[in-house]
This record gives structure tokens, C-alpha cells and sequence, in this order.
């Protein structure tokens, strides 16, 4: 089985993938560190940390969609985390792999940006980037992240893909993102 989790910066997917793999063993990468390897390592592919999650999403593409296919023809469970990731682009592999894919995206779209500074810096882990920025580069990026994750829910309404919101309640809410990852569809045979 291969787990996609998704969505917006400061959602909650790193937390939701450590207690996914806490709870099966089953080994996650985190994609935005591939991200970085891309853009400080391979300047050609126009994949940068600055641009919107959408466009390093479609960069990246290639390279994800065939290293999950190598890994799903190759029978590895593996968890993948990460804002690069698109509900129309998983899709494709749906088609090709019916019930070998779980994913879910999250997003905030309704919480104050003072309740959000205060969930970022309570979650925070040693070395965080973000919070290493004065508050107002902060609050300009949760601010993207609403307007970004607003649009990841149209698009996973769109695309039949689930979207959990973690504005309120984000500690339960990541406990259903790992809950509904959990369920299998069906009995999976490679």
C-alpha cells in the first residue's frame, strides 16, 4: 500500500506521518526534503522553495509518479508526505493501481492568523524553518497557506479525494487523518 498524505504548509502532514508510521511501521519520506535536493542540486528543473506548492507538484510529477509506480511493481509499502502532491495527479495512478493508493490532503481555511501563529509555534519541532522568521513573514505565509489550502479542498472536491481541515481541533484532526488512512479498502494483491 502506498500512503500519500498532502496539502498545505503547516497543516499538520509531518505529525499525521510520524504517528502513521508509529502506528505500522511502514517507512515515510518527507517530500519537501526531496524538493530541496532538487532545487539547491538541479537548477535546470525550475523547482524552487519559493514557488506555490501547485508548481513544484506538476515539476516534480515525473520523478514521483515513477517512483511510486517502482515501488508499488516492487510489492514496498511506503508513506509519502509532502506539499508536492496534486488529488488529479494521483488520480492517474488510481487508474493504473485501483485500491493500492490511500492519500488525503489537509488544509486550514478557517482560522484566525493569531490562532495559527500560536498552533505553529506549539507544534514546532527544534530547527523549524518557519518559525526562525520574524512574525510578519509568518503571518504572510499563513496567509498563502489559507488561500492554498482553499484551493486544494475545490480541487479535492473535484477529483473525489478527501480533504480534512485542521483550523480547529488539529491534534483530533490528525488522529482522523491517521484513522481514515488506516481502513483498507480491500485485500491488496501486487
Amino acid at each position: 500500500m502506498i500512503y500519500i498524505i498532502s496539502g498545505a504548509s503547516r497543516s499538520g502532514k509531518t505529525i499525521a506521518a510520524k504517528m502513521l508510521f508509529k502506528k505500522t511501521n511502514i517507512p515515510y519520506i518527507n517530500v519537501d526534503q526531496l524538493m530541496m535536493g532538487f532545487a539547491g542540486g538541479m537548477f535546470d528543473t525550475g523547482i524552487h522553495p519559493e514557488n506555490w506548492p501547485d508548481k513544484n507538484a506538476e515539476l516534480m510529477w515525473p520523478f514521483l509518479k515513477n517512483t511510486i509506480i517502482s515501488m508499488i511493481e516492487g510489492g514496498i509499502d511506503y508513506i509519502f508526505e509532502g506539499e508536492e502532491f496534486l488529488p488529479e495527479l494521483i488520480n492517474e495512478l488510481d487508474i493504473l493501481y485501483p485500491n493500492i493508493i490511500r492519500r488525503c490532503f489537509i488544509g486550514f481555511t478557517e482560522i484566525s492568523q493569531k490562532d495559527k501563529m500560536d498552533n505553529i509555534r506549539k507544534y514546532a519541532e527544534p530547527n523549524d524553518w518557519l518559525v526562525v522568521h520574524m512574525d510578519d513573514y509568518i503571518k504572510d505565509h499563513i496567509n498563502n497557506m489559507i488561500k492554498y489550502s482553499n484551493t486544494i479542498k475545490e480541487k479535492c472536491l473535484e477529483h473525489n479525494t478527501v480533504y480534512f481541515d485542521s483550523s480547529s481541533e488539529f491534534q483530533n484532526t490528525l488522529d482522523e487523518v491517521v484513522q481514515y488512512l488506516c481502513v483498507i479498502k480491500e485485500t491488496v494483491s501486487y
